[in-house]
């Protein structure tokens, strides 16, 4: 197997292992994540894997913006009100600044296109996943979105396994479909060019099922930015022609098994799931024919910049024109009206389209700018918005993030925060602004366009928090300000001297090291508490202690340490340390409902009705719907 396979399947492995894990979501996986980074990073420069590359300046800008939100996240725990929702933000943070860093240092070993594929094999790998388990459940997936249709009224319909949220799946497709058109028209071989109209024609598929109306707008961005940027974009437009007469196909017959499309649990599903099944195939295998045979014709087809700029700029014109007709004071009455957090509108993946409604956003998004207003300069904390919502919130529920990175930055980490994103992605700008040369215009332009789409995605929800669905923004990122490499330079972003490169590994070398001891805290303690969840499950109460212990001693300043450890010294029966714990667990944070409601059961069952209820109403007071009415039967 040569390198460029190699590069190609392992990129692939480790982006569909990361969605079959629910997008890596959590802690615990990117923790894990972070230190399979950083670990590769350090095993390769002392085994000299790769030879020390020309780092640009715009590189060493993103990263060390990326370096400075890790570092401010960490501080902020320092005056945030949840210590480790701070660190844990710390910990993401530093994962993707190892995959930035990680990619950069490859730059002379590992070529771009060979990564880029490599993430397009793995978003396909994803979307087929995805089909199949919406189409035969008991092959895979075990009815994973009927189980979330059940669980989540807004779920109903939606595509979202195994990211296990519909909007997460959509940004993965989204960038799917921008590396698929690019693809199409620039892969060196022709199965390979006829394969990606193929997978292009599910990728619209799944768009539809998950009724993403954000994955849409990503979507389309995503395409500009590559059509303007590419010399290819006549080939790229015929090649995708036949995945966009596919995907139509494929939704006009979804469209008619709606038992289907909107995941029910009926007779009729099985039998539409096989037709499904068997259509996605046959049109995905027609319209590889097609794109085969029509290859060489496409070659010879070229297409002038500017109808390609009047026909974009007619779609664009189009749907101004379209939202001004239908009513636009209406748009934004819908839009601000539905703003319970508590539960998104049920109007099914089909429907959801042509709706209007904000599905919480505008409080989601007041409730975030509010959290900024009130301290500007530092926010309220990393990973904090949660607890700010808790607070602040008119609607109620329980909701963990702002559903836009950059008003959660506004909120968490204020203007010093929003300084340092803004760096991140003026860098980047920057280092896209003048392709260099044939061949790295072509992936500077894919990677543009990822990153366009990402960054499009994070404007209307918390893909950010999903790595499977924000990884590849930073890949093709860190893509953009590398793709010179063989190129002629640019005197404004010349690559730093090689004799310069010593102080930058010493710097990396540092940097892997702090983000290894994080993830290895955040890992540690998450293991001790899963341990003891699980000891506790077996009756075995001395081991359940034991781990939740050492989860505390791991993490102090966690409040889940501390409430496991409440609850198992409750089931046996130490009252007093149970109390402790819980105790300590409200003192870590006193905005996190949990506790107090951990603190109430406790109280009850060490014969403190009055410090029972004032805990429980405490609780209920910082989220009331996730309290039960007759919790403790202490109403009475």
């Amino acid at each position: 197997m040569n390198k460029s396979i190699a590069t190609v399947v392992g990129v692939a492995a480790l982006i569909t292992t990361l969605g079959m894990a629910e997008g890596g979501y959590g802690p615990k996986a990117t923790a894990v994540a972070s230190l399979v980074v950083w670990w590769t990073m350090i095993v390769g420069v002392a085994a000299s894997l790769w030879p020390a590359p020309q780092v640009r300046r715009s590189a060493i800008v993103a990263a060390s913006a990326l370096a400075g939100l890790a570092i401010l996240s960490a501080t902020s725990m320092i005056w945030a009100q949840a210590d480790n929702a701070a660190f844990q933000e710390a910990n993401k943070l530093a994962a993707y600044l190892g995959v930035f860093v990680l990619v950069i240092a490859t730059a002379e070993s590992i070529k771009a296109r060979d990564i880029l594929h490599g993430v397009a094999l793995g978003l396909v790998a994803i979307t087929v996943v995805s089909l199949v388990g919406r189409f035969e459940p008991d092959l895979i997936g075990g009815g994973a979105d009927q189980a979330l249709s059940v669980s989540t009224s807004a779920a109903q319909g939606r595509l979202s396994y195994p990211i296990g949220y519909w909007n997460g799946l959509a940004a993965c497709l989204a960038i799917a479909a921008v590396l698929l058109v690019w693809i199409g028209g620039t892969a060196p071989a022709r199965a390979i060019r006829a394969v990606a109209p193929a997978s292009l024609a599910l990728i619209g598929l799944g768009l539809y099922l998950a009724g993403s109306r954000g994955g849409l707008v990503a979507t389309a961005t995503g395409l500009v930015v590559l059509l303007a940027l590419s010399r290819e974009r006549s080939r790229m437009f015929l090649a995708a022609i036949p995945g966009l007469i596919g995907a139509g196909v494929l939704v006009l017959l979804a469209s008619r098994r709606p038992e289907l499309v909107d995941a029910l649990s009926s007779a009729e599903v099985g039998s539409q799931g096989h037709e499904m099944m068997v259509a996605s195939g046959g049109v995905a295998l027609a319209v590889g024919i097609t794109a085969l045979l029509c290859d060489s014709r496409f070659a010879r087809i070229h297409i002038p910049r500017r109808p390609v700029i009047g026909v974009l700029a007619a779609l664009g014109l189009a749907a101004v024109v379209a939202f001004i007709v239908s009513g636009p004071q209406q748009h934004l009455d819908n839009f601000v009206e539905s703003s319970d957090g508590s539960a998104l509108e049920d109007s099914g993946a089909a429907g959801n389209f042509d709706s209007s409604s904000g599905s919480g956003r505008y409080e989601f998004w007041r409730v975030g700018l509010d959290a900024f207003a009130g301290d500007p300069a530092l926010g309220v904390g990393a990973g904090n918005y949660e607890f700010e919502w808790n607070t602040e919130s008119e609607a109620g529920g329980v909701v963990l993030d702002a559903h836009s990175l950059y008003i959660e930055t506004l909120a968490e980490l204020g203007l010093a925060g929003a300084a340092l994103l803004l760096a991140f992605a003026a860098a980047i700008v920057w280092a896209a602004r003048r392709p260099r040369g044939a061949r790295s215009r072509g992936d500077l332009a894919a990677a543009a366009a990822i990153v366009a789409a990402g960054a499009v995605s994070a404007v209307f929800d918390w893909t950010y928090e999903i790595p499977a669905a924000f990884a590849p923004l930073i890949v093709a990122a860190a893509l953009v300000t590398r793709t010179a490499t063989g190129s002629p330079l640019d005197a404004r972003d010349t690559p730093i001297q090689r004799r310069s490169t010593f102080g930058l590994g010493i710097m990396t070398l540092l940097a892997a090291w702090c983000a290894i001891w994080i993830a290895g805290m955040v890992l540690i303690g998450e293991v001790q508490i899963e341990e003891s969840q699980a000891s506790v499950e077996r009756a075995e109460l001395e081991e359940a202690a034991d781990h939740a212990v050492y989860a505390t001693e791991v993490q102090p300043w966690s409040e889940d340490a501390y409430i496991q450890l409440a609850q198992v010294e409750a089931l046996s029966g130490n009252q007093e340390a149970a109390l402790n714990a819980a105790q300590e667990a409200v003192d870590r944070n006193r905005e996190n409902w949990r506790s107090w409601f951990v603190l109430a059961q406790v109280s009850l069952e060490a014969g403190d009705l009055g410090g029972a209820r004032e805990a429980l109403l405490e609780a209920r007071d910082l989220s009331p719907q996730a309290i039960p009415v007759d919790a403790l039967a202490l109403d009475n």
